[in-house]
């Protein structure tokens, strides 16, 4: 079962997050690069980057995927 994530920023970030055989620390660091290169606050990608900890790496991805436009 899917959980859905509750999000406190309703910015999105233009791209695409491949996480194909990616490390939670590229994930993280490529979230982090365009977000700020999007003109996000750092406590904004802050706040996306803590709240992707709060699990596994199942729950990091599906969490910074979710600030990710389809």
């Amino acid at each position: 079962m899917e959980k859905k994530i509750e999000k406190e920023i309703e910015k999105k970030i233009k791209g695409t997050l491949v996480w194909t055989d990616w490390n939670a620390f590229a994930i993280m660091w490529l979230f982090k690069r365009l977000a700020s290169k999007q003109w996000w606050t750092n406590e904004e990608i802050k706040k996306v980057l803590d709240r992707a900890r709060e699990g596994d790496y199942s729950h990091l991805v599906q969490t910074i995927d979710s600030y990710f436009k389809d």
